[in-house]
């Protein structure tokens, strides 16, 4: 009986304990959740794809239906210091996102490029040539995760020309 009072007071301390971590924003949601986690706090469809991409920092997402009329980006930040996984940072729907390239700059984590491709974006070259350029397909949406000791970069389309790109600095 002793016996089993103890484990009954191990696991509600071990509930305990998590459940306060958890409100104190120090546990967060893993790599692989968090698509789960965008489509259920932000009300998307499961219906729509996903372009993704995830680093030690940053989960990026771009969510869009079968037109690629419409489209959510969710973007998720893994904190520095002592916490577990990826908390939501920001997310909704934007105009650089639908028409054009939008890159998003957060001190400390990176940056990131999110676009419902109109463009047709085929190729992301870097300033430092050390980096290998990245190439995306034309067709689709894409989140890309830029490398971190990316200095400078320039988008082509299929044509080799140069797409502007509009930049969000948190």
């Amino acid at each position: 009986m002793k016996r089993f009072k103890i484990m009954i007071t191990v696991v509600v301390s071990i509930l305990f304990i998590s459940l306060l971590l958890y409100n104190f924003g120090i546990i967060g949601i893993t790599a692989s959740r968090l698509e789960q986690d965008a489509r259920k706090n932000q009300h998307i469809v499961k219906s729509w794809s996903v372009e993704k991409a995830v680093s030690d920092n940053i989960g990026a997402m771009i969510f869009y239906g079968d037109h690629s009329d419409e489209s959510v980006y969710s973007i998720y930040l893994n904190r520095k210091g002592f916490s577990l996984g990826y908390f939501f940072y920001t997310g909704g729907s934007e105009g650089a996102i639908a028409d054009g390239v939008a890159e998003f700059t957060f001190l400390d984590y990176g940056s990131l490029l999110l676009s419902m491709n109109r463009d047709k974006v085929k190729t992301i070259v870097f300033g430092n040539k050390d980096i290998s350029p990245i190439l995306v397909d034309p067709t689709k949406p894409f989140t890309v995760i830029l490398p971190d000791n990316c200095e400078s970069f320039e988008l082509y389309d299929v044509n080799r020309k140069s797409i502007p790109v509009t930049v969000y600095a948190y």
